[in-house]
């Protein structure tokens, strides 16, 4: 026998008093659960009718409540979300709805004998239905801030790039600093890594966590086959991902940050061309900046320093060696043989060797400059 039959009289009497319960839930609920200031009492209204109704019709029907039995649930957390309401006060006004069809319960069971087993049993309907509504509405809340939190991140995305290669106005740049929490009364880096097709996101969120935990902040974005940021505060003692070089742009004012746009990229392309990693500034490189935008500089001076040392093979590679290690070492002939190591005398005489072959003189300030590029050139700097 379902309720209806067997308590058919008390289940119409409460059926009967929804509308004005409706009200009263209404006003209860935006007088006492905070996140209502801007709900419209009309919507709520409605809202506690629907879930009280609903609440009657499953106590009537006497059967475990489905997701079906809940389908206004998705409407009322879209109401809900553009009122501004938060999950958890949607949860505390429907609650407080069950509690009020409960309560009535309890009151009317007296009347029409109700037993306990009885109301333990509508009890446990409104229990599983308030699972399911609340089941229903966490999912429509979780999908609306997966949505906002992707539009949040487009709009931010766009708003770095822009910024850094000056397509904003001044009142733009403002407008984002202020959302984006990016100071514009002192002075912001631009950051720019290397991507590839394996590493890009996890490149990304290590740069993060790289400013972060140097007590940092990182704002980034992915252009084409990079990761371009701008970095606030300096990072100290943070851990960058392994084997990124990341070039870092000199101190700016945000309304001037994208003036150091082309060196940054100067600078990572320079690195990535060397072969370097790490933090890599415009101070570090300094001539070195030279080297990956005159290649034809470094092919005349390949012609002039190396090609003349190919004919003596394993010889002509002691010989770079000697060389580098002699200008590692500052000109110091002891320095650099210990170094490598070799007798000091070998190393005197692998040096003069290299200028016999070469026709030009280690002591002279042009030819340690060139000797320099070459290395750095051909990545003999780091063999």
């Amino acid at each position: 026998m379902v309720a209806s039959e067997q308590w058919g009289d008390l289940l119409s009497r409460l059926e009967s008093e929804v509308g004005e319960m409706a009200f009263d839930t209404a006003d209860e609920i935006i007088s006492t659960i905070p996140g209502y200031d801007h709900a419209s009492r009309e919507k709520v209204v409605n809202t506690a009718q629907q879930n009280l109704s609903m609440s009657t019709r499953m106590i009537m029907r006497g059967t475990e409540p489905q997701l079906d039995d809940v389908d206004h649930a998705n409407e009322t957390a879209l109401d809900r979300i553009e009122e501004g309401v938060p999950l958890g006060s949607l949860l505390s006004g429907f609650r407080l709805s069950m509690r009020r069809i409960q309560r009535r319960l309890l009151d009317l069971a007296p009347e029409y004998g109700t037993p306990s087993e009885q109301l333990l049993e509508w009890s446990n309907v409104l229990w599983t239905l308030g699972d399911l509504f609340s089941t229903c509405v966490t999912a429509v809340y979780r999908d609306h801030e997966i949505t906002r939190t992707v539009a949040d991140s487009t709009r931010r995305s766009e708003w770095i790039g822009r910024l850094v290669v000056g397509e904003l106005d001044e009142a733009e740049i403002l407008r984002g600093a202020a959302l984006y929490k990016v100071p514009t009364d002192v002075p912001v880096r631009i950051i720019v890594a290397p991507l590839d097709e394996d590493a890009g996101v996890g490149v990304e969120a290590g740069l993060r966590r790289w400013a972060e935990a140097g007590g940092a902040r990182l704002l980034t974005t992915v252009q084409s086959r990079s990761v371009t940021g701008v970095l606030v505060g300096d990072p100290e003692g943070g851990v960058l991902p392994a084997g990124v070089p990341l070039g870092l742009g000199s101190p700016a004012l945000l309304t001037g940050l994208h003036r150091t746009f082309a060196m940054v990229h100067r600078v990572l392309s320079t690195a990535v061309d060397l072969g370097m990693t790490g933090i890599v500034d415009q101070d570090m490189l300094s001539w070195k900046l030279a080297v990956s935008s005159s290649p034809e500089t470094t092919d005349m001076l390949r012609e002039r320093y190396l090609v003349p040392l190919e004919d003596s093979r394993t010889f002509g590679e002691d010989l770079v060696t000697s060389v580098k290690a002699y200008l590692e070492h500052r000109l110091n002939v002891r320095a650099a043989a210990e170094s490598i190591p070799v007798h000091v005398n070998t190393l005197r005489y692998r040096l003069r060797r290299f200028e016999e072959l070469t026709g030009r003189d280690l002591g002279d300030v042009d030819t340690l400059v060139e000797v320099s590029w070459i290395l750095v050139a051909t990545g003999a700097d780091r063999t």
